[in-house]
């Protein structure tokens, strides 16, 4: 018997290689698709400085800021002036850059994001908490001292919406004892170009009873501040939370108007060990309520602050515009 081939095995040869074309097809046409969005993303205009370099010319000026406090010059003007050389760029040139930036918030956001992370690892990789620590000690002398941090070391915030405000909570664990002081940190700088400088740093401590004591500083200057607040009745820590916070007085959304918070840090700060001479009514012992350190009187069952709440500070603050 002769063996006959059935009609669709002769054509398999072809139909394998139409199927193969109209993958390919489909795969160019993907791929024009794709080039053809992307290509209509928006991006930064070219006239305007574009996102990297932006994030390295602010992260530049906050360098400049640090080494002019750090000897002592007040020709910040040659710092600034050496930056834009560096980058070849006007002051022209960086004002309405920052303006575009101010109206398309979600390219700033990104890069302030970058800068927040590239001065966190620099406050890391200093020992953001060295000094904090050598100054109130962790030996058992003067009281086991720990960071209790676990935010970014550094921020970088505007006065609009919403990078004015950046909260925080820490929950007490076992580790926290009745007597403990809690400390914040942090060191501020300013650049901008016209307007007052108010930054708002708040923190509240909710105790086991539910009372709750806060304190508040308002930043106008570069540099250094600090919050204590102490469980002086040894009533037990709850909570801790907070917020920084940068106030907007001129109404000018045009300018560059910038605080960087770097080095942030909170401190638990157990209790020293009572010894005979410290000991409550000894001689040496300090008079109760004496503590300088200390926050009001914790108010019972209050409410922990929140960022709306904070006092506005109106004082006069010496206006040196250009990237002051």
């Amino acid at each position: 018997m002769s063996s006959s081939s059935h009609p669709m095995s002769n054509n398999q040869p072809a139909l394998s290689a139409v199927s193969k074309r109209g993958k390919g097809f489909q795969a160019l046409f993907l791929f024009v698709v794709l080039t053809l969005l992307a290509s209509c993303k928006p991006s930064v205009p070219s006239q305007y400085i574009q996102p990297d370099d932006m994030e390295d010319l602010l992260y530049d000026y906050h360098i400049a800021r640090a080494m002019s406090q750090e000897t002592g010059s007040t020709n910040l003007i040659t710092y600034n002036t050496a930056i834009l050389k560096k980058y070849g760029y006007t002051e022209a040139q960086v004002d309405s850059s920052m303006a575009w930036y101010l109206r398309h918030t979600k390219y700033l956001q990104t890069i302030y994001e970058h800068l927040a992370d590239r001065l966190s690892k620099e406050a890391m990789a200093e020992g953001a908490s060295a000094s904090d620590v050598s100054r109130y000690g962790a030996d058992n002398a003067r009281g086991d001292t720990v960071s209790i941090w676990r935010g970014q070391h550094a921020l970088v915030l505007m006065p609009d919406k919403p990078f004015n405000l950046s909260t925080f909570t820490i929950k007490a664990d076992t580790a926290f004892h009745k007597g403990d002081r809690i400390m914040l940190s942090v060191q501020s700088q300013f650049i901008y170009q016209e307007g007052m400088h108010d930054g708002v740093v708040v923190m509240a401590v909710r105790f086991a009873n539910d009372s709750v004591a806060c304190q508040t500083t308002h930043i106008s200057v570069s540099g250094s501040s600090s919050l204590v607040i102490a469980d002086n009745a040894h009533l037990g820590i709850k909570e801790v939370r907070g917020y920084f916070m940068l106030n907007d007085h001129s109404g000018n959304a045009t300018s560059m108007r910038i605080m960087f918070l770097t080095g942030i840090n909170i401190l638990r700060i157990h209790e020293p060990k009572m010894t005979d001479s410290a000991a409550p009514g000894s001689a040496g012992s300090p008079a109760a309520g004496s503590s300088a350190d200390s926050a009001k009187a914790p108010t019972p069952s209050a409410p922990m602050p929140t960022p709306s709440a904070a006092p506005v500070d109106v004082r006069p603050v010496q206006r040196q515009l250009r990237m002051n």
